[in-house]
């Protein structure tokens, strides 16, 4: 296991204290990163696989039809963005 500090900078490069800001500034960026790729996908593929989608269902129980919304892309980008967030 290899700390983000280490292959980005070096290993004896920084601080202790320095390593800790880098490996959370790695952290944070990688993160949002992954979460920017998750809400472009949903926004390019899926738009109704934005939000929970509670609501769509509940407007679906009550006799409205949503194509598109229990359809295989809303699937796909819905799981896949899950990986991508959690």
């Amino acid at each position: 296991w290899r700390e983000m500090a280490e292959m980005w900078v070096g290993e004896e490069a920084l601080s202790p204290n320095g390593k800790e800001w880098v490996n959370f500034a790695g952290y944070t960026c990688v993160s949002m990163l992954l979460t920017t790729l998750a809400s472009w996908l949903c926004l390019t593929f899926a738009p109704y696989a934005c939000g929970s989608g509670i609501a769509e269902i509940k407007v679906m129980l009550g006799g409205f039809v949503i194509k598109k919304l229990l359809g295989a892309w809303t699937l796909v980008i819905k799981s896949l963005g899950l990986a991508l967030v959690v």
